[in-house]
């Protein structure tokens, strides 16, 4: 069960943002470009992601990549 691809997602054709699963109940979000990790943090999977990732876990993780994608660039 653990190191399974919980969900995957590129954002601006650049950064690939992936959430693995590390334990129950919990994941390691990564944001890499071009195969070097930029960014690694532990999140918290919704329900242990049984079924798939819950809808306000898909967002929180976006909104993580989405800011500190913006603050690199700034």
């Amino acid at each position: 069960m653990s190191n399974e691809i919980v969900w995957n997602s590129t954002l601006d054709d650049r950064y690939e943002i992936v959430v693995t699963r590390t334990a129950p109940y919990q994941g390691e979000l990564t944001i890499s470009e071009s195969g070097k990790i930029l960014h690694r943090q532990n999140v918290g999977l919704m329900y242990n992601a049984a079924f798939g990732p819950d809808v306000a876990d898909v967002f929180g993780w976006q909104q993580i990549a989405i800011e500190f994608i913006d603050y690199q660039q700034h």
